[in-house]
């Protein structure tokens, strides 16, 4: 039996709190019309720390791993977002393949709303 969830509209959830958070949103490891993820954005509530810069610590420090997430539900008008470690070589992949989605899946989403 199938069942149906609701979800609030107009809500920002800091609810991303590890790489499994997002793994449920994304378990494909593709956005969609539904679904995509952005990193590095900032704001209040993590850091522009982007995946190329994880790896590069200055010297004497400790390797910083950890990356602020945004999730955005456009048809819910729904954001979800958090900060998260990047722990594995496949985390850092997983999320590369997430954001590429993204991008195309926002572009397909704005046809017809792009200069000619």
């Amino acid at each position: 039996m199938a069942t149906l969830q609701f979800w609030p509209h107009y809500k920002v959830f800091e609810s991303i709190k590890s790489m499994a958070d997002i793994r449920e949103v994304f378990p494909t490891g593709e956005a969609n019309e539904l679904n995509w993820c952005f990193l590095s954005t900032s704001g209040v509530h993590g850091s522009y720390a982007t995946l190329d810069g994880i790896h590069e610590p200055d010297e004497g420090e400790e390797p910083f791993r950890h990356i602020t997430v945004l999730i955005v539900q456009p048809r819910l008008v729904v954001l979800r977002c958090g900060n998260v470690n990047v722990e594995t070589d496949e985390d850092e992949q997983f999320l590369r393949r997430l954001v590429a989605s993204s991008i195309e899946a926002v572009k397909e989403s704005q046809k017809g709303n792009l200069p000619r």
